[in-house]
């Protein structure tokens, strides 16, 4: 049971029911099918309630929502709203997904036996035989850094709305990046003009996203790759000298490419050199190719120092939540 507005939402037997509290009429919504009903209230005033291995969006009074529907693994026992997720809990783990259309999973904490869920202030709350575990967020900017890098750039910018007031420009300067990367290249420009008109500078991954995202534009990647150590006071690193050698070479200037690999201050990095190789595959210049293909000995050593980091990489916490124990 869960209030939604002025009605209420009943789970009876193996239907859900609105009743309207003033009227006391009702109306039958649809079956839970084969699990027992489970109602989530959110605080949009919307309701997910179970169905199966379904979780169905509807409005406050019963009707459905277009789309709206979250796919679970298996039939959850109960849904903790902890926003922008749904947290349910399963025989075997918690399964963690976006309330943002397309609704993807975005985590699996494996715990067994989870025999309580339950939302706090500031965290989720699971009960574990004698155990009781915090699930709680990592930081926001790292859930947006993440979800960006695997493809849910709806749930990114969802997130950047998420950051505190004071914190304006790196939402406006991850909102940008986002756009781009996303395809949107113009959204993502207005935004970063957006940033130039309030005082407010970019940071490194929006100018990389900026460089990319002009595909054949190689005077307006190339200017704002000049622009950043000139008016932004930011240092090239090997992503923006990779967005603009792959730049050059998607617009058969293997020569330029040549000529930036080899302006680079400290050395071209194995990525650069591996943008500029795969232009001259794409162009059939096997003299360019030779030479990308030999790899200095600082790359090398470069790229197993970067090998041997590897394993912390492996074992991050996560996308979105992180698995504590509070107490034992």
């Amino acid at each position: 049971m869960a209030w939604c507005g002025e009605n209420i939402c009943l789970g009876i037997g193996k239907e859900y029911i609105i009743l309207n509290s003033t009227t006391g009429a009702t109306s039958k919504v649809f079956s839970s099918g084969r699990s027992i009903p489970l109602v989530v209230p959110l605080p949009s005033g919307e309701l997910i309630l179970g169905k199966d291995d379904v979780g169905v969006f509807v409005d406050q009074n019963g009707k459905l929502i277009q789309d709206g529907r979250i796919c679970w693994s298996e039939a959850p026992s109960s849904i903790v709203n902890h926003k922008p997720y749904g947290l349910a809990r399963l025989p075997r783990h918690v399964e963690i997904c976006s309330l943002y259309a397309p609704y993807p999973l975005v985590q699996t904490i494996v715990l067994r036996d989870v025999h309580l869920l339950q939302q706090s202030n500031n965290c989720a709350i699971a009960a574990v035989g004698s155990s009781i575990y915090g699930l709680l967020h990592v930081p926001v900017g790292a859930q947006i850094v993440q979800l960006t890098a695997s493809g849910n750039f709806v749930g990114a910018l969802a997130l950047c709305k998420l950051l505190p007031p004071e914190d304006s420009s790196l939402r406006a300067a991850k909102e940008a990046s986002i756009h781009i990367r996303f395809g949107l290249l113009e959204e993502g420009i207005k935004l970063f003009k957006d940033l130039a008109g309030c005082s407010l500078e970019p940071d490194g991954l929006t100018l990389s996203s900026l460089i990319y995202g002009y595909c054949t534009k190689v005077e307006e990647g190339n200017h704002y790759l000049n622009s950043m150590r000139s008016v932004h006071g930011i240092e090239p690193g090997p992503d923006h000298y990779t967005c603009m050698v792959d730049l050059f070479g998607r617009a058969d200037l293997l020569q330029e490419a040549l000529n930036l690999i080899n302006s680079i201050p400290d050395g071209p990095h194995s990525e650069t050199r591996g943008a500029l190789l795969s232009a001259t595959r794409q162009h059939s210049n096997c003299n360019m190719a030779k030479f990308a293909s030999v790899v200095p000995e600082a790359s090398m050593e470069r790229k197993v120092a970067n090998f041997e980091n590897i394993e912390n990489k492996i074992f991050d916490p996560g996308i979105c939540l992180l698995q504590q124990p509070l107490f034992q």
